[in-house]
């Protein structure tokens, strides 16, 4: 990310990222490995959010393809295994972590400043879920229900953000769990205690 979101490396091997970046590795071949890797069902494991966050956005800077789906087999493990975080909190969030990885290159590639602003902002946005999901998984807290619906909206604006000053993160961001058009009318409800759209207690 701009300027320095990368992976850690003990979840993805920074080997397996120069076989993405590279057209001449079988993108079969690049998803083998990456089911080969630590950050295959690192958040089936628990905790890793924030590292795994970076992994996808660094994936996502050189093959938004292979990000995105891989974004969606980790989402779809998390599902198998957890109820909390809600999975579609968890969809939500590994697919805008690819989304700033793909927003990251294109500033690059054409420097704009309200882009770049726009990638930096969405960035500490989807930071910060991935950072308190880490926290509150550490001291036990539930993730669910409220707290699951409170971070995806920070998600999707992020998501939104991305969209709205660089055109290619949409591979990653036109998914319906980040297009949930009566999204307004649950967050306008929850303020009046009605979390019942988020699957949380009305």
């Amino acid at each position: 990310m701009l300027p320095n979101w990368l992976y850690t490396q003990n979840l993805l091997p920074a080997g397996v990222v120069a076989d993405a970046a590279n057209p001449a590795v079988p993108r079969e071949e690049v998803l083998d490995q990456l089911l080969g890797s630590p950050l295959n069902g690192a958040l089936r494991r628990g905790g890793n959010w924030e590292q795994t966050g970076r992994a996808l956005a660094a994936l996502g800077t050189v093959c938004p393809e292979t990000a995105v789906a891989f974004a969606g087999h980790l989402a779809e493990q998390h599902r198998e295994a957890r109820s909390a975080p809600e999975p579609y909190l968890v969809q939500a969030a590994l697919l805008a972590s690819a989304a700033v990885g793909i927003a990251t290159t294109a500033v690059r590639a054409k420097p704009d400043g309200a882009a770049a602003t726009a990638v930096l902002t969405a960035q500490a946005g989807i930071l910060r879920v991935l950072s308190m999901l880490d926290v509150l998984g550490l001291s036990g807290k539930d993730t669910g229900g409220t707290i699951s619906a409170s971070f995806h909206t920070v998600v999707r604006g992020s998501a939104r953000l991305l969209e709205t000053n660089v055109a290619d993160v949409r591979v990653a961001t036109d998914h319906p769990v980040l297009r949930d058009e009566p999204w307004q009318e649950r967050v306008t409800a929850s303020l009046t205690g009605d979390w019942s759209g988020f699957g949380g207690a009305a």
